[in-house]
């Protein structure tokens, strides 16, 4: 039999025509397989769940994973109303889920907010970095990521199990927090004149520093008639009628309605009740605890509180997104045109996150704004720029910090000092026009891909940029186009995109939970002998996985459920079948669905009638097979088993399997399919086999490998048919 073999498999394509595209591609209906690094189509192992079972109805919202600098890993999750963390504290290996928002710290619950956008700031006083969040409210959230055991406690002291310190650990160290912050004020008894809105007003008088406001509205003669709070200072007592300063006019009172006491991070969480500690953060003990620590028990986990500081940037702002750039950090709203950028270091007592407010020059790192045509949509960066998307078709490429030069500041001299009255910088701002609903679909689907930025689309179009050298040349290409008509009718409202690398190159992760899919684009980049690389880009089939967000743990990935307050290890799981709540393991349905083949003659029918079948699968495993003889089966379908318990296909497997050090005892990255590396002997059997089908004539024919059943583990390394031109010529198709 002269079989006509595919064995070059090239990914997947739902977008093109399943008659006239290659027939080594798959096509649309193919799911949970994909191509392997080493060119062969594999079913994707089954999700093994990491920690406990827990079957609450509440899928995982938002996700992030902080590498502190303390040397800690810190996985967190938003789902069920809560904001968590996972730790291995109390015995090592076994994974908790430990709440971090049930704290009396909180001044609104977490329970209203469940879409949390995560990044870092360094804190260059405590030589720390801390976790900065934005939730969609008026309120920026913080964490010091600090964990630890109770070793014994007494009234106002507790000490801690282990020989690191407090601060080895990332508690709070040095930062006391601020008294007398203004939270709340109200125009006086002069409205002033010659202001002009966006004037920044520096509060004087109450006896505090470095409060402002920021003018709304103004009325006659210039006078203003609506103010927001911009930064609450420090120092104040409430009055009325107190001065003012700065603005473009003279005059204006104000009265401090109310003042509080704000920023003081000394507080732990035990057993859900809050502490506040005074010193001992650089010993085992902390000292000056208030709330009585006498009766805590040994091995109890401490945490450090979240906080949770309102009304910034300003006033009734909802902060939606939020990035990181040179230690600054960028704030953005779906319902603002304005986003904000914070100082990169502290202040006064006010750490740089939190302060938004100039108080007259800009210097690189201070506090500064940009304001868009349309309300944001979302953050990133590429080659030190800031790339800020607004409305349906905006792109804003930003330079942040740009050096005036004397003429552009409008100044004779540039003073470097904080608070001068010159600007020495800018944030250089060029709007790029895209496409109709080429703006991206939100802030979670913005990343990089090695030296592309790439974002998904409102349109569901994977879409990319390459170097920023010539603004004027900026054009996104669609890296979609193979599967844009899927990809088009995802839903993927509270998904992301995520972009994860290993040693075989770089995959697009793209998660639509509402429909419980998520989609892998890949580059894989190769040296070959002649020392040119090779590039191949493919998109993978959809993958029916229940991930909300995927993850990254201690070089393991992994996906956060869907549904229920869960985790997955992704690859490498050594098993092929889904983890379930029950603690069962169930079967998923698995489909490796080919292009029609025509080989070359359109015109002509033809026939066969045997199918080829090479790769690697456990002895016994299921395994089927279906043609489609001409276009949808429209001449007649074949229902075929390559391999079942009952009908095992033909398998061969060497006596000398692999030693210990020939085959790797760590997690292979994706794309390494069923053979674990660095072995020569393959662990799972070689199987061949010939399936006898009866001849039929027709034009062209697809084929299809499935399974459905609990460990069905295979591997296809070629197929084909010993077709040949039929004697019968299509006489019935002449009209």
């Amino acid at each position: 039999m002269n079989f006509k073999i595919i064995d070059n498999f090239r990914g997947y394509n739902s977008a093109g025509d399943n008659t006239k595209i290659s027939p080594d591609l798959l096509i649309r209906g193919s799911k949970n397989v994909y191509k392997t690094i080493r060119g062969t189509i594999a079913v994707r192992p089954g999700v093994l769940r990491r920690g406990s079972i827990d079957s609450t109805e509440a899928g995982v919202k938002s996700s992030f994973e902080w590498s502190t600098n303390v040397g800690t890993l810190r996985p967190l999750r938003v789902c069920n109303n809560k904001l968590q963390v996972e730790s291995d504290i109390l015995s090592s290996g076994t994974y908790i889920w430990y709440d971090l928002l049930e704290t009396s710290t909180l001044t609104s619950p977490a329970t209203t907010y469940t879409r949390f956008v995560f990044d870092t700031w360094w804190d260059n006083d405590e030589k720390t970095d801390r976790l900065v969040m934005v939730r969609g409210d008026h309120k920026i959230l913080h964490w010091s990521g600090g964990m630890a055991k109770v070793a014994s406690s007494t009234v106002d002291t507790i000490t801690k199990s282990g020989s690191e310190t407090w601060a080895e650990l990332g508690f709070a160290t040095n930062f006391q927090g601020n008294t007398g912050v203004i939270s709340s004020v109200s125009i006086g008894s002069n409205a002033g004149s010659g202001y002009n809105v966006g004037d920044v007003i520096t509060v004087t008088g109450g006896g505090g520093s470095l409060g402002t406001v920021i003018v709304t509205s103004i009325g006659g003669s210039d006078s203003v008639t609506g103010i927001v709070l911009g930064n609450g200072g420090s120092g104040y007592s409430a009055g009325s009628n107190l001065t003012t300063s700065g603005g473009s006019g003279t005059n204006l009172t104000i009265s401090v309605n109310t003042v509080i006491t704000t920023g003081n991070e000394k507080k732990i969480i035990i057993n859900g009740t809050e502490y506040s500690y005074t010193g001992g953060e650089n010993s085992t003990t902390l000292t000056g605890v208030t709330g009585d620590a006498s009766s805590l028990a040994v091995d109890s986990i401490i945490i450090q509180s979240v906080m949770v500081r309102d009304n910034v940037p300003i006033n009734n702002f909802k902060a939606d997104f939020c990035k990181t750039i040179n230690n600054q950090l960028w704030v953005g709203s779906y319902s603002s045109r304005v986003v904000y950028v914070s100082a990169d270091i502290t202040i006064s007592g006010t750490l740089g996150f939190l302060n938004f407010v100039n108080t007259g020059g800009l210097v690189v790192g201070d506090p500064d704004a940009v304001i868009m045509d349309s309300v944001g949509k979302g953050i990133g960066e590429k080659d030190g720029k800031v790339i800020l998307f607004a409305g349906d078709s905006e792109m804003y490429v930003v330079t942040p910090n740009d050096a005036l030069t004397l003429a552009q500041s409008g100044a004779t001299s540039i003073t470097t000092s904080g608070g001068s009255a010159t600007r020495s910088i800018i944030q250089k701002i060029e709007k790029k026009r895209l496409p109709v609903l080429t703006s991206c679909l939100a802030h979670e689907f913005i990343d990089n891909l090695g030296e592309y930025f790439i974002w998904l689309d409102q349109k569901n179009r994977l879409r990319a940029l390459g170097s920023f050298a010539n603004i004027d040349s900026l054009k996104p290409v669609s890296l979609s186009i193979t599967v844009q008509n899927e990809l088009s009718e995802d839903d993927f409202t509270g998904g992301h995109l995520r972009v994860i690398s290993d040693n075989d190159g770089e995959t697009v992760y793209i998660t639509a939970p509402n429909n419980a899919r998520d989609w892998m684009y890949q580059v894989r980049e190769s040296i070959d002998e002649n020392g040119s690389v090779i590039s191949e880009r493919l998109w993978q089939p959809p993958q029916i996985r229940g991930v909300s967000r995927f993850a990254v743990i201690n070089g393991v990935i992994y996906g956060h459920s869907n549904i229920n307050p869960q985790i997955y290890q992704i690859w490498d799981t050594g098993i092929y079948s889904d983890d379930h709540t029950s603690g069962e393991f169930i079967p998923y349905s698995a489909r490796a669905f080919f292009a029609y083949n025509s080989h070359g003659e359109r015109t002509k029918l033809k026939t066969f009638e045997g199918i080829y079948v090479e790769g690697y699968m456990n002895e016994g495993n299921e395994l089927n097979a279906r043609v489609y003889y001409d276009y949808q089966g429209g001449e007649d379908t074949r229902d075929l088993i390559v391999s079942s318990n009952s009908e095992p296909a033909s398998s061969w497997l060497g006596v000398y399997p692999p030693s210990l050090g020939d085959s790797s005892l760590g997690d292979n990255p994706l794309g390494n399919g069923i053979i674990p590396e660095g072995g020569n002997q393959d662990l799972v059997p070689k199987f061949r086999a010939i399936l006898d089908v009866d001849q039929v004539n027709c034009f062209e024919y697809a084929i299809e490998f499935y399974s459905s059943e609990v460990d069905s583990r295979w591997e296809i390394i070629g197929f084909g048919t010993n077709v040949k031109i039929a004697s019968q010529h299509a006489t019935h198709i002449r009209k």
